[in-house]
């Protein structure tokens, strides 16, 4: 049982009960201890455990906003230093090969606007059904 993380542990015990308390406290279902081991995720997905599965996916979800809130106020700050501005990119196919491909393949305008701490990015795709018009 070397090297075994207790998430591991109980996925590969089948405890349902234990696996969901410690995904309740942040273990990552997807740390590996070492390269050759599988991670608890992998184990439940080989394990074919949907109730396992579903505990450990939501598990990851609460430890990237786990993650996600550690960083928010450095973020914010790091937004407000930052000076305003507006991005307009374009994104469309091409090809020298294929020269009507630019008019065939999807095209995309993004916009992003930062003021202050908020950032607002507007998209436009244009794809495949301005073609059936």
């Amino acid at each position: 049982l070397s090297g075994n993380t207790a998430l591991s542990l109980a996925v590969k015990l089948g405890r349902e009960d234990a696996a969901l308390v410690l995904c309740d406290h942040y273990a990552d279902p997807t740390f590996k201890p070492f390269t050759h081991m599988a991670s608890p995720l992998e184990i439940a997905r080989a394990l074919k455990d949907r109730r396992l599965l579903s505990i450990l996916v939501n598990g990851i979800q609460r430890c990237k906003q786990n993650e996600f809130d550690t960083y928010k106020l450095g973020l914010i700050d790091s937004l407000e230093r930052l000076p305003d501005f507006s991005i307009d990119m374009s994104m469309k196919c091409q090809s020298k090969l294929l020269p009507f491909m630019g008019s065939l393949t999807p095209s995309d305008t993004y916009k992003i606007y930062k003021t202050g701490s908020n950032i607002r990015v507007d998209l436009s795709l244009l794809g495949w059904k301005r073609m059936k018009a």
